[in-house]
């Protein structure tokens, strides 16, 4: 949490892409501190050098009116003539709402001249319009909406005895949560507490009234709407403080403590194979005349890593890893950021 509480309000520029129209009311996206009242506290912030370890945003938020195209994507035009145009593209794993009702509406029945609220890959086609992957899109949108913000949580404590959450999330927003936020799970009648809102955890955040908390505006989170989780699991790795966690415990790194990738700021660290798998749930094992390491679990498909390949099997089937596998000390080391792909993990790294 020291990064949570010393990490402070950027609402990225990237992401202020939507035109509100003058009936809405615009979110507010900042940080707040580690006693901060329950909301979001606007307050003055980081350098630019701070800024390049921010975390990187999931998506992008647009807005603005449609034209279908004949394909069946989408030309999102903004009524502001200094932001581009955006051509999105909605697949099966978009999430099409009714902005008022929150419920699944099919893509074909947007129409052309609808306004529409849009989070998209923050990778683009360099075209023109840029041409970019629709994640989630709000239809139907009502007088006086006021606008939920799109949040993927990075970071997350639970203090059981004040019953607060804190979350950092990809927008570089932290909010306070307690139990006056209602959680509605997205399709399920799940019931969904605090202490699930873990790292990659996405949601819609709606926010109230502003309020005045001595001289700083506060905006207060009522609602969330949580989206199902799709991940087995969290993994960290602090640079920071030399650790990596998964889901929230520390591996044991033995006497070499964190082994870093030098030069490389996002894979983080080098982790070993059988604390890190062992630690999951696994049986790991070594071939030693393939010179390979195997983990295996009941229910999921058996991982095998060579030292020096540039691949991992995964239930026979080959997958790319962006380091290969080394020996060292004795130990099978392997990315960290592969490491979380192979078990399915949401992934972070802190520095």
């Amino acid at each position: 949490m020291k990064r949570m509480q010393k990490t402070l309000a950027l609402c990225l520029a990237l992401c202020l892409c939507v035109a509100i129209p003058a009936a809405a009311v615009e979110a507010v996206q900042d940080i707040v501190p580690a006693d901060a009242p329950i909301g979001i506290v606007p307050v003055d912030g980081e350098t630019a050098e701070e800024a390049l370890h921010l975390p990187l945003p999931a998506n992008v938020a647009i807005g603005g009116t449609v034209t279908v195209m004949e394909d069946g994507r989408l030309l999102v035009t903004n009524p502001n003539p200094e932001v581009s145009d955006i051509i999105i593209s909605i697949g099966e794993t978009t999430r099409v709402l009714d902005a008022a009702e929150l419920t699944a509406v099919e893509a074909s029945t947007i129409e052309d001249g609808a306004w529409v609220y849009a989070w998209v890959d923050p990778v683009m086609a360099l075209s023109y319009p840029p041409q970019a992957a629709a994640q989630l899109v709000l239809v139907n949108i009502p007088q006086d909406y006021a606008t939920p913000s799109y949040h993927r949580v990075i970071e997350a404590s639970f203090d059981a005895e004040s019953g607060k959450l804190q979350m950092l999330t990809d927008k570089n927003a932290a909010f306070v949560f307690d139990e006056t936020v209602a959680l509605e799970p997205y399709l399920t009648r799940n019931f969904i507490t605090l202490e699930m809102l873990i790292p990659g955890t996405d949601m819609l955040i709606f926010s109230g009234n502003i309020a005045e908390e001595g001289e700083t505006p506060v905006i207060a989170p009522v609602k969330a709407l949580v989206f199902p989780y799709a991940y087995r699991g969290w993994m960290q790795v602090n640079t920071l403080e030399g650790s990596v966690t998964l889901g929230g415990q520390a591996i044991e790194l033995g006497e070499s403590g964190l082994v870093t990738i030098e030069g490389d700021t996002f894979h983080g660290a080098l982790v070993p194979f059988r604390a890190a798998f062992e630690q999951a749930g696994y049986e790991v094992s070594w071939d030693a005349e393939t010179r390979t390491a195997w983990a295996s679990a009941e229910g999921v498909d058996a991982i095998a890593v060579a030292i020096g390949g540039a691949k991992a099997l995964v239930g026979g089937v080959e997958t790319f890893l962006t380091f290969p596998a080394s020996l060292q000390g004795g130990r099978t080391m392997i990315s960290a950021q592969d490491m979380a792909s192979l078990l399915g993990y949401f992934y972070n790294v802190i520095q």
